[in-house]
């Protein structure tokens, strides 16, 4: 198990270090106030803490089982924060205000990790 859970930590590692160089190829392309929305995300995210994506983990997992048809009903645990209480990064490509930057919209995709065309 804790192989597996190495082999896991470690492609995590790898995807984390990708994106953070897409990001910093990217920023310089961006205006002036949407490179600030960026880095303020990307500090965000460099804090959250291990409970807080427990708490989103836990959150996904009770979303993802309610919409099976369950007999016992799911309900959170009072205690748990709701994923929209924890401020944090925007999506992907999406700036704070929810815009997709003009750059990122419509086209051809590129194939995934592992995809060819």
């Amino acid at each position: 198990m804790s192989y597996g859970l190495n082999i896991e930590m470690h492609k995590q590692a790898e995807i984390v270090k990708r994106l953070s160089a897409i990001c910093t190829q990217i920023v310089p392309f961006l205006t002036q106030e949407h490179q600030q929305q960026v880095l303020q995300a990307v500090e965000r995210a460099k804090q959250v803490t291990v409970g807080e994506l427990n708490s989103i983990v836990g959150q996904q997992q009770l979303q993802h089982l309610s919409h099976h048809a369950s007999p016992i009903p799911l309900t959170p645990h009072p205690s748990s924060m709701q994923p929209s209480s924890l401020p944090g990064p925007p999506g992907p490509l999406r700036g704070t205000d929810g815009a997709v930057p003009a750059g990122c919209q419509g086209g051809q995709s590129s194939p995934g990790w592992g995809e060819q065309r």
